[in-house]
């Protein structure tokens, strides 16, 4: 699905996005237009496998690419369709429920794993191969598994995953009480107003301090292996760009104080100093 602002076509670009930084993307084009009067600027969410895959084939036209996962970028774009890319911003992962949710007056954050792995609880699933935020799911079951000591447990949990059918969305079915419990990031179970449990952070994928534990669990995701790791937002911008200084220029709004402010106010934590891989544009080296 695209969102399309209008205004006198001068130039135009077109971004690519993980669905849920929709309206962090919203504001800052907004933003971007303001300050460039003319400027026609289109916005196309979707999985961030699945955007870098549409990104890298011969009829998709993109001139930036901001995601859920920077290994994406890495994997399926650097080199031969970015020569850079960079990390903007971090979250966690929760586990979102409602007052419909199976045993949601027992559950805590001592006894989810209980919770998740008995039977007969619904599991929010979906597909690695399009979205990080599932392979994510697959793998916080597996660092559950070597927190708690209990070998067997991922798989318990992943037993009472239910596959959705194609076009349905994890807020409905939650909120219908067809879903129980969901891992999501947290801006997004916040924004939508949605009970949740912080989980450990020895497996909720946002500390630093257990990269080397995060890493030592692996997911398959569209033919690539890919290992654990702090979650981190990606951006690049693509070789094929027909206005690749506006398209500089909408990742230093980003970057800029005005784009902290609106990542910070959409709840998620900067990434400072910008980390950058690649040749990295002389516009953006000062927010390295």
């Amino acid at each position: 699905m695209s969102d399309i602002l209008t205004s006198t076509n001068c130039a135009s670009i077109h971004v690519l996005h993980a669905g849920n930084i929709s309206a962090l993307m919203k504001t800052l084009t907004e933003e971007f237009q303001r300050q460039n009067e003319g400027v026609n600027v289109t916005r196309e969410k979707g999985g961030s496998v699945e955007l870098v895959k549409k990104a890298s084939t011969q009829n998709a036209y993109a001139d930036v690419v901001a995601i859920a996962d920077y290994h994406n970028i890495h994997d399926f774009l650097y080199g031969k369709y970015a020569d850079w890319y960079g990390e903007f911003a971090t979250t966690s992962m929760v586990l979102a429920y409602t007052a419909n949710s199976r045993y949601s007056n027992t559950i805590t954050s001592d006894n989810w794993h209980q919770i998740l792995s008995t039977p007969g609880v619904r599991i929010m699933g979906g597909d690695p191969d399009v979205d990080p935020g599932v392979y994510r799911r697959i793998m916080i079951e597996k660092l559950a598994e070597k927190f708690y000591e209990l070998p067997g447990l991922a798989k318990k949990i992943e037993s009472n995953v239910l596959a959705p059918e194609k076009g349905s969305h994890a807020i409905p079915l939650a909120k219908s009480g067809q879903i129980d419990y969901m891992f999501m990031y947290k801006p997004a179970v916040i924004a939508h107003g949605l009970k949740y449990l912080e989980l450990p952070q020895q497996v909720n994928l946002s500390d630093g301090h257990y990269k080397d534990l995060y890493q030592s669990v692996d997911v398959l995701s569209s033919g690539v292996r890919v290992k654990g790791d702090v979650i981190t937002y990606g951006i690049t911008t693509l070789k094929n760009s027909m206005h690749p200084d506006l398209a500089l220029s909408f990742v230093a709004l980003l970057l800029s104080p005005v784009g902290t402010k609106v990542i910070e106010d959409n709840g998620f934590i900067t990434v400072k100093p910008f980390k950058a891989i690649g040749s990295i544009p002389p516009v953006l080296k000062k927010f390295c």
